[in-house]
């Protein structure tokens, strides 16, 4: 619910969530320059993922073809792949939707549950790309249940129980 309600999916029921000085519905509607990867990822089946990110991309013109390319090649994925995305493994689509949340370097970048369903090798991948965006100034907002992961990729740890910081 919380990385719903800073992504500006949803109204939170009680609090704020201020943004630069803005305060999220009532200044802004969307935050700007947030990426995100909450729950599932979900692309058109028929499209590879090249396709599904460069249609994304239309509605924003946040990146160029080549940045396609490269943001794809950084979580482990062959731009030049023409698989459909309904014939991807998990793994595949985790590594699309986090593809499509770190496209066109937003300054926020939330993740829930960024390395389920990947390989070893892969989750190495995203740790370092993960402490990349981290050294480039992003703010990344990650929702894990590995502590040994949280520890390693984060300045602060907040636990959350029952909608609450403990």
């Amino acid at each position: 619910m919380l990385m719903r309600a800073i992504c500006g999916l949803i109204i939170p029921t009680s609090g704020e969530i201020i943004i630069d000085g803005e305060v999220l519905h009532k200044d802004i509607a969307f935050p700007r320059s947030i990426g995100a990867l909450i729950e599932n990822p979900s692309f058109l089946p028929n499209c590879s993922g090249f396709n599904n990110l460069s249609l994304l991309n239309k509605l924003n013109n946040k990146a160029t073809d080549d940045e396609i390319v490269q943001v794809l090649s950084d979580v482990a994925l062959d731009p030049y792949d023409k698989k459909p995305y309904r014939k991807y493994s998990l793994g595949m689509k985790q590594k699309l939707g986090i593809a499509n949340a770190i496209l066109g370097a937003p300054d926020v970048i939330i993740l829930d549950e960024p390395i389920n369903a990947l390989d070893v090798e892969t989750v190495e991948v995203i740790k370092k790309l993960l402490i990349g965006l981290k050294n480039a100034d992003k703010t990344i907002i990650v929702a894990c249940h590995d502590k040994e992961e949280l520890e390693y990729l984060s300045d602060i740890i907040y636990e959350i129980k029952e909608g609450k910081i403990v």
